[in-house]
């Protein structure tokens, strides 16, 4: 599941929770006063990597993970 992040209309906090991508528009409390108005805010995600290296997972069977 993924993290979402929103802000409160009321009281302006940031909080982060993790919901499914079904619920991400449902509404949802706010930690600090509980109100139900919010918007969910745009996060930023970076991915990537040194396509000079590569990483190996041979083996991984073996350590109880499949």
């Amino acid at each position: 599941m993924p993290l979402y992040d929103y802000r409160c209309n009321e009281c302006d906090n940031v909080f982060t929770e993790l919901r499914s991508m079904a619920q991400k528009d449902d509404p949802i409390s706010c930690p600090e006063c509980g109100q139900m108005t919010q918007s969910r805010e745009i996060n930023q995600i970076a991915i990537g990597g040194n396509s000079s290296k590569s990483t190996s997972l041979s083996g991984c069977g073996s350590r109880g993970f499949s």
